[in-house]
């Protein structure tokens, strides 16, 4: 059966690359109302679309999806400017249609799809509530309009009217429908040029403008411009590409791309650029192997006893210039030939000094005395040692050593400025459990819980991005399966995940059961905290940049699990998730953890009224949520929308420690908050699981109010449910040389010194794995009911 194509006009926005000397030779009509905003936000990211004000409420709609946020989260909105502004093709498709009318239901649950065939056709299955039980619903869906940007669909045997992004329809799928063009049309064939330059699907441009030019001779002129055009296109996306694979830890990548990509055709001007930006990647890549050569030189040159101490440390750098030098070089920037303040000559023993102590501690703190370095090296040694022992008495021994090494105090407790010089040490430090084996081709890694705590045996599916390597460090999603196990997740994030440089970890946290569920249980927040502790030990995790995402089911989980743990992550997405139990309470702690929250508009209207009036109500607030709603979408994945995620979570980085905040507890799980550990409810806080309504309306958390001043070194808590209480004490919070005083529900407990804790900044470190969120000791209060 042929399907036939003719032609609709129709005016869209900003979703495809337009060049000014098509427009001039009259490839497209530049449409002045098409119009749309760019909304530029305060961290960085940029929204496109119209934009609507409702006070300080800003939606943006783009065609596909409306995104609602704060007004105070963005920097500026500014008109699309008019060269970039133009009219996309769009092409109708005859489908045969049997159900002509109808009303679009209400709500879609439980949606499934087939793919789509060569005519533009699938079956579609989905789930509504006729009263109160749900009636499966099967249809034949069509495409009946293509766009280089959207993709529109209705049903053949039932009523449906629905849209995709075009990037979610196979490209052979649509490439055939448009072959279905008539190819003696000329101003059709042409409109077929239009839209796959639009859709930047270059390649398939080029060959379409070679069928072009043999069908009609007369356009050779005019095809011979474009042509260049779309060379140009294609060549500053190879260079754009290029820049993003270097900002995500791929720079052998990036040269790859340049070495074998062909600019021929392009323009000189973007052919010198592919050159130029060639050469620099290579200029870089010499300039670190020259810096290494110097460096073993200054080793070679260095007086004996200095050469003996230290070559061991400096051949370690060494090898990591040879594998990672982007990484690894600014680290040792000290260590350079001449002073940055009045370009005069290191000399060399100070310079080998410098690189060496700075890759341990930080390059504002490069010292230059030899001996001092030596001493920097060994207690970073013991250092890696204890994190790294799984024997109790040798890391003993290895703290009595620590302790010895760094203060004269008889009693062998070190002093503040050891612990900063500790705790420099340990922010620069590998993963104490990292393994050189890194599987080749995006193949996935199941690992086992070190030391796990948990009652079930917790085990995780972890995959790593291209180059990776331990002496980077990588931001990581930790991805909430839907219910189909810890594979199916990096199957979903995975691809994404690479192209952006992340690391992702899929937790086994389900409990195994017939019908897959959610629980909003202990056992599930611990396999996903567990999970991720162990991959921080193992993998080169920046412990500021862990996001935590879902979808469906998995969404589920990330609404619980992220509001409920806000100090570990930098921000939650949960795509068609829904909030439930718990979150009723816990949704408070959208102030402190960033969240994205996406979900379709044919979810049910009591789903979606709730997850929009929650999200509102967050943004309402000034936090950081964004909430973004597709159009004529039911309860379903919403893969499109990826790539958006990882935009939005590289713009945010966790707060590691907070001063002023207020949290709930209605869980032994959910536990830690900025360092107050909760040791001990009172009876009736924590309710099991199944106890719990779906709304959580009868919940009775615990509360926990901190306030902390660094001018009077006093933290003050008022509690609520909580017998006792353990405090962390950070630097951030506290001055160690000073009495620090702790208030509870307005009782002072305590007000002393307080030594800093070795052993309690280590051992934090080793179960937790968290190398930036630090504390120097730790004061057990309560057993006597302060709250």
């Amino acid at each position: 059966m042929m399907i036939g194509i003719r032609h609709r006009h129709r005016r869209f926005l900003d979703l495809a690359i337009l060049c000014s000397s098509m427009a001039a030779l009259g490839w497209w009509t530049m449409a002045e109302e098409a119009r749309a905003d760019q909304v530029v936000l305060k961290n960085g990211g940029m929204i496109r679309g119209i934009v609507e004000r409702d006070n300080a409420i800003v939606t943006v709609y783009d065609g596909l999806k409306r995104t609602v946020i704060r007004q105070t989260k963005i920097e500026q909105v500014s008109p699309e400017p008019p060269t970039a502004r133009q009219e996309l093709e769009r092409f109708s498709l005859v489908q045969p249609i049997e159900v002509h009318g109808g009303e679009m239901p209400s709500h879609a649950l439980r949606i499934r799809t087939a793919p789509w065939d060569e005519f533009g056709q699938r079956l579609f299955e989905y789930s509504r509530y006729s009263g109160r039980s749900l009636r499966a619903e099967r249809m034949k869906q069509a495409i009946n309009e293509i766009g280089p940007d959207i993709v529109k669909f209705r049903g053949i045997d039932g009523f449906w009217l629905g849209q995709l992004a075009t990037n979610e329809v196979p490209r052979d799928v649509i490439l055939g429908l448009l072959d279905r063009v008539d190819p003696t049309n000329k101003n059709e064939r042409l409109r077929v040029a239009r839209f796959l330059i639009q859709a930047q699907w270059y390649d398939e441009a080029l060959a379409e403008l070679d069928r072009l030019e043999s069908s009609f001779p007369e356009l050779s002129s005019t095809i011979a411009n474009v042509r260049l055009t779309v060379r140009d296109l294609q060549t500053q996306r190879a260079l754009d590409e290029a820049d993003r694979l270097v900002n995500v830890g791929q720079p052998r990548a990036a040269e790859a791309l340049l070495t074998a990509f062909n600019s021929e055709g392009a323009s000189i001007t973007l052919q010198d650029k592919v050159v130029q930006k060639l050469k620099e990647l290579q200029t870089t890549r010499e300039a670190h192997r020259a810096f290494a050569s110097e460096l073993r030189s200054l080793l070679d040159n260095a007086p004996e006893s200095i050469r003996l101490d230290l070559r061991a440390e400096t051949f370690e750098i060494l090898q990591a210039l040879a594998d990672v030098p982007d990484a690894v070089a600014p680290r040792l920037a000290p260590g350079r030939n001449r002073n940055e303040a009045d370009g005069s000559p290191i000399p060399s023993e100070v310079r080998l000094s410098r690189a060496l102590s700075s890759w341990v501690v930080g390059t504002e703190h490069a010292i230059d005395d030899p001996a001092a370095v030596r001493e920097l090296w060994e207690t970073r040694n013991r250092i890696v040692s204890y994190l790294s022992s799984t024997d109790a008495a040798d890391r003993e021994q290895l703290l009595s050593e620590l302790q010895s090494g760094s203060t004269d105090d008889a009693e062998n407790v070190p002093e503040p400025a050891d612990l900063e010089r500790i705790s420099r040490i340990i922010r620069h430090l590998p993963p104490p459990f990292a393994s050189d084996e890194v599987p080749a081709g995006g193949v996935p890694l199941i690992r086992r819980v070190i030391d796990d705590v948990n009652p079930t045996p917790t085990e995780y599916a972890i995959l790593l991005p291209p180059e990776y390597h331990p002496l980077r460090s990588y931001p990581a999603l930790v991805a909430l399966h839907d219910g189909r196990g810890a594979r199916s997740a990096l199957d979903w994030w995975g691809p994404e995940a690479a192209r952006n440089g992340f690391i992702v970890i899929a937790p086994e946290y389900m409990a195994p059961a017939e019908s897959p569920d959610y629980r909003y249980s202990t056992d599930e927040h611990a396999a996903v905290l567990l999970s991720l502790r162990d991959a921080r030990k193992r993998f080169s995790i920046d412990p500021d940049r862990i996001f935590l995402g879902g979808s469906m089911l998995g969404g589920n989980a990330a609404w619980d699990i992220g509001l409920a743990h806000p100090d570990v992550f930098a921000g939650v997405a949960t795509l068609s998730g829904i909030p439930a139990k718990h979150v009723a309470k816990t949704r408070a702690h959208g102030a402190y953890v960033p969240m994205l929250i996406v979900i379709g508009d044919l979810a049910t209207a009591s789903t979606e009224s709730l997850v929009f009036d929650l999200a509102k109500s967050m943004i309402s607030k000034t936090w950081d949520v964004t909430y973004v709603e597709y159009l004529k979408r039911g309860l379903e994945p919403l893969p499109e929308e990826l790539p958006a995620v990882f935009d939005w979570m590289k713009h945010r980085t966790r707060e590691t420690h907070r001063k002023d905040f207020e949290v709930v507890a209605s869980r032994s799980s959910d536990d830690r908050y900025y360092g107050l550990v909760i040791r001990d409810f009172l009876p009736g806080r924590t309710p099991a699981p199944e106890a719990v309504d779906p709304l959580g309306s009868k919940l009775d958390p615990a509360t926990i109010t901190c306030k902390t001043s660094t001018l009077s070194n006093l933290m003050a808590l008022t509690v609520s449910g909580i017998n006792a209480i353990d405090i962390w004490l950070a630097p951030e919070y506290f001055d160690f040389n000073e009495r620090i005083q702790i208030r509870i529900n307005g009782k002072r407990l305590f007000h002393d010194r307080v030594k800093p804790d070795l052993r309690a900044l280590l051992e934090d470190v080793r179960i937790r794995g968290d190398r930036t969120q630090l504390y120097w000791a730790k004061l057990p209060l309560g057993g006597k009911r302060p709250g």
